[in-house]
C-alpha cells in the first residue's frame, strides 16, 4: 500500500475506509444526532451548537456568507483557500473588502486595524491554516483586534486544515463560527462538512432566513433532528464515528504533540538538504510543509519520481506549482511513514540526473507507477 502525503484530499487510513463498509444502521438520524453530540464534546466543547452538511468546503463558505452577511464582508486573503472566500463572495454579489497579504506571509496588524476602523462589516472571514502556503495565521491575535473595533461583527474561521491538529480556538473569543470540511485535518473521505457556532452566531442565524433550501443554516437549525431532513450518508457517518474513536483513544493533546514532533522531523531533514520553507518559521503550520524545490529540478520531477515508490506528495495550485511542493504530515502519519518518504527523496536527490530529468542508474523505471 502506498503513502499519501497530499494535503487535499488528505490520506484516509484503512481503518476509516473499512468502517464505511458496515451495513445501514436501524436509524441514520439517531446515529447522526449521537455523532453531533460526540463531535461537539470532543472537538468543540465550548460551542453552543453544531450542524452537519453533505457538501464541500466551498459549500460551507456559501452557507456562512448566506447566513451572516447582509451588506459588507471583510475577506482576509493570503493563500489559495482564503482566496476562495473572495471568489465565492463575488459570485454571490456580496460587497467585499479585501485584506491582502502575499502568499506565505501573515496579515499586517496595522493594515487590519486600518480596514476595520474605516468601515463596518457584518463578518470577517479567515482561514486558520492554508495547506498550500503552510501559513498558520494567529487568529486569537487578529480576533482580539476585530473585537476591539467591531464588537458586533461575526468572525468566521475556516479550520478545515487545523481541527484536531492544533490547539482549538475559543468560541466567542477567537471565533464565532468554525467551519471544517471532512477531507483535510479530519482525515475523512470528501463530501461532509460541519459548522460549529457560539451563542451569538446561533442567535443571528436564527434571525436571518437566508436564501435557498439546503445550503441554509437557518433552515438547518430550525429543522435539526427532524426526521424529514436529508441525513448525511451513513458511510460518512461511520467514518466519522471511527475517526472520533481514534482521536479519543490517542487523546487530543497527545495527537497535537505527535504532529508537532513530525513537523520538527521534517524541518531537520529539509534543512540538511538545503530546502527552504515558503512561510516564515514563526508562522509555519505544524501539519504542512510547503517547500521550495531546488534549482536543479521542478516539483513535477520529484512528484513523478516518488510515484514509482507508491508515495504521493502535493503540488501547489496556480503559479506556485512550478516552484513549490507540499508534504502533509497529520492525522495518522507516523515517524516510520516519514522515514519511507525521506528514503525515497534521498534516493531522488542522489541518483536522479535532475538537469536532464533522467535517472543516473537503470534500476529506476519511470513508466511503472504504484499508486
Amino acid at each position: 500500500m502506498g503513502l499519501n502525503f497530499k494535503p487535499i484530499p488528505a490520506d484516509v487510513s484503512p481503518v476509516i475506509l473499512a468502517a464505511q463498509a458496515r451495513s445501514q444502521p436501524p436509524s441514520i438520524l439517531d446515529l447522526q444526532i449521537d455523532l453531533k453530540t460526540r463531535t461537539q464534546e470532543l472537538l468543540f466543547p465550548d460551542a453552543y451548537a453544531l450542524e452537519f452538511f453533505t457538501c464541500s468546503r466551498e459549500g460551507l463558505y456559501e452557507i456562512a456568507l448566506n447566513s451572516f452577511v447582509q451588506q459588507d464582508v471583510l475577506v482576509c486573503v493570503n493563500g489559495p483557500l482564503s482566496k476562495q472566500w473572495l471568489d465565492i463572495s463575488k459570485n454571490m454579489g456580496i460587497n467585499i473588502s479585501i485584506l491582502d497579504a502575499n502568499y506565505g506571509n501573515v496579515f499586517s496588524h496595522l493594515q487590519l486595524e486600518k480596514k476595520i476602523t474605516e468601515q463596518d462589516f457584518d463578518a470577517v472571514c479567515l482561514v486558520e491554516i492554508d495547506p498550500f502556503t503552510g501559513i498558520y495565521n494567529d487568529l486569537p491575535a487578529l480576533s482580539a483586534m476585530i473585537r476591539k473595533h467591531l464588537p458586533d461583527a461575526i468572525i468566521i474561521a475556516d479550520c478545515s486544515a487545523s481541527v484536531s491538529n492544533v490547539q482549538p480556538l475559543k468560541f466567542g473569543v477567537d471565533a464565532d463560527i468554525i467551519l471544517s470540511c471532512s477531507e483535510i485535518s479530519l482525515g475523512l473521505p470528501p463530501g461532509f462538512g460541519l459548522i460549529a457556532l457560539d451563542e451569538h452566531a446561533n442567535f443571528k442565524a436564527l434571525g436571518n432566513p437566508g436564501k435557498g433550501w439546503y445550503l441554509n443554516l437557518n433552515r438547518a437549525l430550525l429543522m435539526r433532528n427532524n426526521p424529514g431532513i436529508s441525513p448525511i450518508p451513513y458511510p460518512l457517518l461511520y467514518a466519522l464515528e471511527r475517526q472520533l474513536d481514534e482521536i479519543q483513544f490517542e487523546g487530543i493533546e497527545q495527537k497535537i504533540q505527535r504532529i508537532r514532533q513530525l513537523s520538527e522531523t521534517i524541518k531537520t531533514w529539509a534543512a540538511s538538504k538545503g530546502f527552504q520553507f515558503l512561510s516564515d518559521p514563526q508562522f509555519t503550520a505544524p501539519n504542512f510543509s510547503v517547500l521550495q524545490s531546488l534549482p536543479q529540478f521542478t516539483p513535477m520531477d520529484l512528484i513523478g519520481f516518488l510515484e514509482s515508490y507508491g508515495i504521493v506528495i502535493g503540488s501547489c495550485p496556480g503559479e506556485m506549482k512550478d516552484t513549490f511542493f507540499v508534504i502533509a504530515h497529520m492525522n495518522m502519519t507516523t515517524e516510520k511513514d516519514l522515514d519511507h518518504l525521506f528514503f525515497a527523496m534521498n534516493r531522488f536527490l542522489s541518483d536522479y540526473d535532475t538537469r536532464r530529468s533522467i535517472p543516473k542508474s537503470n534500476w529506476y523505471n519511470p513508466v511503472k507507477k504504484i499508486l
